[in-house]
């Protein structure tokens, strides 16, 4: 399965600079280093993406669907850069165990501060469950089982009692996190309205356990032995729930064309017209900015030479299609 997240490319280049410049000023301005963004490349497009690219072939969804679409893969990075960033405060661990040998006592400020970022990455991986949720709401409107709740939605999943009529992918997809569901929702819900945890690194493994008072039983407290194991895990799970989704919904597009954005280059935006089922690579669909850009006065795509979709504008075949 494809990674939930495609890729976006940006490099620099050199605009040359022109003959019989006016002044200094403007030969700096002409040579300055531009930013090109590729952003048409549905072969790195995740399941997720692809949809947001083209959901307006099929659906009328409101500005908070909309945004609702656009946090699940916002929630979904948000965790993972949180994710990057407590394994870069692990270390630090050391510093409250050196304090705590010499000194004997540590405020364990390196302690919470890392399990402030661990609970955070636990809140944004549930929300993007939350958004998915929202979105399938909208999608299967007055569908039995599919609930303004992502609590009682993913209930009714593990019931057996989603409406026959979302497809059998999406039923199970979700009836299949029952292992793992439930405990990201409770800690999701007590890390919202609870303290800080703590975290501690284990003199044999070397792992970083976490450790809440707040959670596990009334006599005791919820230890989880290697966390980053532990959100590691649900990232690969919420991602395939995500993309078994979302590639359903895929498929039930009208395969209609649309206009997306080519990229940015030279501060200039790049077009095209594409269907779903032409989005494969770069070379999909057809140029719809070749009428300006071949205009003499007016820069060139950097891509043109080589895309397929500029040639079928021009009603040309390049020499290697």
């Amino acid at each position: 399965m494809k990674q939930l997240f495609g890729s976006v490319f940006v490099r620099n280049r050199e605009e040359g600079s022109v003959s019989n410049p006016k002044s200094s000023e403007q030969e700096k301005q002409k040579k300055r280093p531009i930013a090109n963004l590729l952003h048409f490349s549905p072969q790195h497009w995740g399941e997720v993406e692809r949809f947001t690219q083209f959901w307006t072939t099929t659906y009328t969804f409101d500005r908070m669907t909309q945004k609702r679409l656009r946090g699940i893969a916002g929630h979904f990075s948000k965790a993972g850069y949180l994710f990057q960033l407590a394994k870069r405060l692990a270390p630090n661990l050391d510093l409250d165990a050196k304090q705590l040998e010499e000194s004997g006592y540590s405020p364990a400020h390196n302690s919470k501060e890392l399990a402030a970022v661990i609970e955070s990455v636990f809140c944004e991986q549930y929300s993007a469950i939350d958004c998915c949720r929202f979105v399938l709401f909208k999608v299967f409107p007055d569908h039995k089982g599919i609930k303004d709740s992502t609590r009682k939605t993913f209930q009714k999943a593990f019931e057996g009692e989603i409406d026959q009529r979302v497809p059998v992918a999406i039923r199970d997809a979700i009836a299949n996190t029952k292992e793992w569901y439930f405990e990201l929702l409770r800690l999701r819900d007590e890390l919202t309205h609870s303290n800080v945890g703590s975290c501690h690194r284990d003199d044999k493994t070397g792992n970083v356990m976490y450790m809440h008072d707040g959670l596990g039983t009334p006599g005791k407290s919820l230890v989880i032995e290697d966390v980053f194991a532990a959100l590691k895990t649900y990232f690969d799970k919420i991602n395939d729930l995500l993309g078994l989704v979302f590639r359903e919904l895929n498929r039930m597009l009208d395969d209609k064309p649309v206009e997306l954005m080519c990229g940015i280059f030279g501060g200039r935006c790049y077009q095209r017209v594409v269907r779903p089922s032409e989005a494969i690579d770069i070379n999909g669909g057809v140029c719809k900015s070749y009428q300006w850009f071949d205009l003499e006065e007016h820069p060139d795509c950097p891509l043109k030479d080589g895309c397929q979709a500029y040639a079928r504008a021009k009603g040309e075949q390049l020499a290697d299609g």
